[in-house]
């Protein structure tokens, strides 16, 4: 949720922390959340982490997620 997400962000939460395995920016490409995913990317978030999360490859990215699981809005931030 956006809004969660600003309000962690506002308080001091670190980008780069994981949860379990992943980043804040990997979950919102795999859930098909684009305004989440479009707010973490202009804050600074690590773009390409592979992180263990669900059946994803351990050497592919969020990009590569977006395009393979269907969400072309998603896609679409990256450029």
């Amino acid at each position: 949720d956006l809004d969660a997400v600003r309000v962690l962000l506002d308080r001091g939460a670190n980008l780069n922390n994981l949860a379990q395995g992943s980043s804040a920016f990997a979950i919102a490409v795999l859930r098909g959340d684009t305004p989440t995913a479009a707010f973490l990317m202009k804050r600074g978030a690590p773009l390409n982490a592979s992180p263990v999360l669900l059946d994803q490859k351990k050497d592919s990215t969020p990009l590569m997620w977006a395009a393979g699981l269907g969400f072309p809005e998603i896609s679409s931030i990256f450029w």
